[in-house]
């Protein structure tokens, strides 16, 4: 049975007049204040820009500004002239790759290296090239979620490479086989290690011992387990469903980050469970505290619904007030810290006043940076999983698909306003958002490898590349909540802490895995890391 909090009959209207009067004000004042077709920024696409300079998401790679990562594609690569706010050194540029999500998705076309496939990078540095052999794979009919009716796939891929990676320039060569399964539960356990490593630069899945998270009401899980309307009549509409959160969700039926995590480390620590009605935290209103901390629920997911990137400390200071409830060894254990904000930033950030107040790239920047620092002085022995946001504009595309959430986007418009079909309309806000997502991408990739470059041994970054790639336009609706028709489903949380699961044991250019079609989690062998790229140069 999940964990449920009594809703406040009082809380519940002061919420709601929060989250609904303050967007709708901004919104009303904002309107018309650029005129339509004024470029939010000049030049860039959300996957780079193409020689015809059509914004057409192939992200060739050869216009004048390179990708929004760096380079043709979304996180670099690509035969830009130039890249802006990107890193001078090691910038590898992968070329087009073609590969199958899976048996359910279609064949695409994508200008980035990664995992299992042949590949030619090029660098600033030196000039590499990459191959991985994927060997013999089984195929089988695939259905959600994570059902196969085969056994499981061994991957074995003999690496040989010479690569200059976004970050560093090493030389590797071996052999790895991985096991590809449809359920966690197929992989089996690893060895533990002798001694217990001294740096969070050396450490297995299985050395993790606390999970945490910080974010918005997307990692707060905000109306994820809504399936229909009818689901409404008898739960609180302000319910945020932690425990299927797909970074520290620890519901039984959830494949989150953190559940994949613990069949390593069965007594991981932070764990989110059931749900709670949210305290609200909105720009300057931060936070409405009506219900208090509720850490059987929450576990050590600080996520408060509605917050922007600058409402960071709050969630900084549920971790110096629980932590050492939570894990009284959290001086010396392992940590895995998840931060995933900036959405309401976008959803806000498409006007120019508002971008001016709080939103432009350097602002963003200014407060990811101080953020990471907060992290560092306060949670020790942790890795954070960096992960910027994604093309949130293409959501109004997968509500499209559904009649019910199209009348639903039509009513809540105010939830996200530059994703509105009116105000997309008036001045393109759709297109405006998207490059406000491939800026801030560039910014948090930048403070990842300052982070890194110190080379602390009880701090490191991961970079999570999978919302860079993830395309859903046009999307299946299963997608979202039903409630709002912009949250993600619990579905798609699953989806989401498969593909970061997946990720956490390649380097950048090899992170392959972002369809929304994926249906297996890969086996660590005991040789695996958690990935950390570095800056060397």
């Amino acid at each position: 049975m999940r964990t449920r909090t009594p809703a406040s009959r009082r809380g519940v209207l002061v919420l709601f007049a929060s989250a609904v009067l303050l967007p709708v004000l901004i919104a009303f004042v904002a309107a018309g204040s650029r005129p339509a077709g004024a470029a939010a920024f000049p030049g860039g696409h959300h996957y780079g820009d193409d020689a015809d300079d059509k914004d057409d998401n192939k992200g060739k790679g050869s216009g004048s500004n390179g990708g929004a990562y760096g380079g043709g594609g979304y996180y670099g690569g690509g035969s830009s002239d130039h890249s802006s706010s990107t890193p001078t050194s090691a910038n590898a540029s992968p070329t087009t790759s073609n590969h199958q999500s899976s048996p359910s998705s279609p064949s695409k076309s994508s200008t980035t290296a990664y995992g299992w496939t042949t590949s030619t990078s090029k660098s600033s540095a030196t000039p590499t090239t990459t191959s991985y052999n994927p060997g013999t794979t089984s195929t089988s009919t695939q259905s959600y979620p994570c059902v196969s009716t085969t056994a499981a796939s061994s991957v074995p891929a003999t690496v040989t490479t010479t690569s200059a990676y976004y970050w560093s320039t090493k030389t590797t060569t071996g052999t790895k086989t991985r096991t590809q399964v449809p359920s966690i539960d197929q992989c089996p356990s690893l060895t533990p290690r002798p001694a217990k490593p001294t740096s969070v630069h050396d450490i297995r899945p299985d050395e993790i011992e606390t999970i945490m998270g910080i974010g918005d009401s997307i990692l707060a899980g905000f109306a994820s387990r809504v399936t229909d309307l009818t689901y409404l009549l008898s739960h609180n509409p302000l319910y945020e469903y932690r425990g299927v959160n797909l970074a520290t969700g620890g519901d039984s039926d959830s494949t989150s980050l953190g559940n994949l995590m613990k069949h390593y480390s069965p007594t991981l620590k932070g764990l989110s469970h059931g749900e709670r009605t949210i305290d609200f935290c909105y720009g300057p209103i931060c936070p409405v505290v009506i219900l208090g901390d509720d850490v059987p629920v929450q576990g050590l997911s600080a996520a408060e619904s509605g917050a922007w990137v600058v409402n960071w400390p709050p969630q900084i200071d549920y971790f110096k007030k629980h932590l050492p409830t939570v894990d009284p060894n959290y001086p010396t254990s392992f940590k895995f810290l998840t931060v995933m904000l900036a959405y309401n930033d976008m959803c806000l950030g498409c006007f120019n006043w508002t971008q001016k107040l709080v939103f432009e790239a350097d602002q963003y920047e200014t407060n990811l940076r101080n953020l990471m620092k907060s992290i560092r002085a306060n949670v020790p022995r942790v890795v954070v999983s960096l992960v910027p946001p994604f093309d949130v504009g293409q959501i109004q595309s997968v509500a499209n698909q559904s009649p019910q959430c199209k009348i639903t986007r039509d009513v809540l418009g105010f939830e996200c306003v530059c994703m509105d079909d009116v105000t997309n309309a008036a001045i393109g806000s759709r297109a405006r958002m998207k490059a406000l997502a491939a800026e801030y991408g560039v910014r948090a990739r930048k403070i990842a490898k300052e982070f890194n470059a110190l080379k602390d041994p009880g701090f490191a970054v991961v970079f999570d590349v999978q919302m860079g790639y993830l395309d859903v336009e046009n999307g299946p609706a299963w997608l979202l909540s039903a409630e709002d028709c912009f949250h993600p489903s619990k579905k798609a949380h699953d989806i989401l802490g498969i593909n970061m699961w997946n990720n956490l044991f390649d380097p950048i250019p090899k992170k392959g895995s972002y369809s929304i079609y994926v249906d297996k989690v890969t086996c660590p062998t005991e040789d695996d890391r958690i990935y950390i790229d570095y800056d060397t140069a």
